[in-house]
This record gives C-alpha cells, structure tokens and sequence, in this order.
C-alpha cells in the first residue's frame, strides 16, 4: 500500500469545504425568503449567509496564501490536479 498525496486529500478537502459552504449559502437565502416577516429568523438567515460568505473568502485566501508562500520558498504552488 502507498501513501495518500497530500494533494489529493487537500483537493478533498477544498471541493468538501466548497460544497458545504455553498449548501449553507442556499440555506441561509432560502431562510431570508421565507422568514416571513419574523426579525428573529431573517437575522438568523443573514448570520448563516454572512457565515458561508467569510467560509468561502477564508478558503479562497488559504488557497493564495499557501500558493504565495509556496513561491517564496520555492516549492511551487499547489498541485490542483
């Protein structure tokens, strides 16, 4: 038996994040839509919204970063393959 890639476990994890933080975005708009008036659930909705947001902007600068300091240091960027 080889060894897993640590490229493939992070191409995993990125496409599992993703679809997750994608998911609570449909969730939280589906919430705003049928809040139906109520305060409470309608700043629930945007809090799940708000959330999926940042959950999308944090993966999409982990990914720069680790590309970034990949450069630096010369390994390269990440393999997305």
């Amino acid at each position: 038996m080889g060894a897993i890639p640590f490229g493939l476990i992070f191409n995993y994890g990125l496409g599992a994040a993703t679809l997750i933080a994608l998911a609570l975005l449909i969730v939280g708009g589906f919430g705003v839509a049928t809040s139906g008036g109520s305060p409470d659930n309608l700043e629930k909705a945007k809090g799940q919204i708000t959330a999926a947001i940042s959950g999308l902007v944090f993966i999409f600068a982990s990914i720069l970063i680790l590309n970034i300091i990949g450069g630096i240091i010369g390994i390269g960027s990440f393999p997305f393959d």
